[in-house]
């Protein structure tokens, strides 16, 4: 049986994990909108689909593999260093 408190802590915890993800979207948006691109561009430059690309901006790739990293940072032309997240 889940407790009030084990229930809320679990809603707590994927509500950060999806914010985690939309922060990481926030700053490939950003290297899209400053470099014109849109995201069916990215996706085509990945070699992924678009679905994927959707995935990530709503938030449900919430720890995208090194590969998928490496992919964005290539196509976007940015280091990996971008998407860091700084403490």
């Amino acid at each position: 049986m889940v407790t009030v408190t084990q229930h809320i802590v679990s809603i707590i915890l994927r509500t950060l994990v999806l914010l985690g993800g939309f922060v990481m979207w926030e700053k490939i948006e950003a290297v899209l909108n400053q470099k014109k691109l849109t995201q069916y561009q990215l996706a085509k430059k990945m070699g992924v689909s678009v679905s994927t690309i959707t995935e990530l901006k709503m938030g449900r790739i919430n720890k995208p593999s090194f590969e998928l990293m490496c992919k964005i940072a290539d196509a976007l032309e940015v280091s990996l260093d971008e998407f860091r997240e700084r403490k």
